[in-house]
């Protein structure tokens, strides 16, 4: 299982130095900002739709599955949704 997660991590990493590479390629000259708020704001739109099609919508099961309580699930659900995010993943979605 060790093995896996570093696996995981190291791939994960890999993806992200990528796309930021990526981004900062396109910049032609620009000055970046707010990139911590982007990149953590993409991540985590990804994780929770993740979490909650793999537990099918249970919101409780996917605030475990992350590590964090039902509260904090729903309150950055509502507030990346006032932000014009996805809306979250509907139960019984396709893992």
């Amino acid at each position: 299982m060790k093995d896996n997660l570093s696996h995981f991590h190291k791939r994960l990493s890999a993806l992200l130095s990528e796309a930021l590479s990526e981004y900062a390629d396109k910049l032609d000259g620009e000055k970046c900002r707010g990139l911590h708020d982007m990149t953590i704001s993409a991540v985590e739109e990804e994780l929770f739709q993740f979490a909650i099609k793999r537990c099918d919508g249970n919101r409780s099961e996917a605030a475990k599955l992350l590590g964090i309580s039902r509260t904090t699930l729903s309150r950055k659900l509502t507030a990346k949704e006032r932000r014009g995010g996805r809306p979250p993943a509907k139960k019984n979605a396709k893992r």
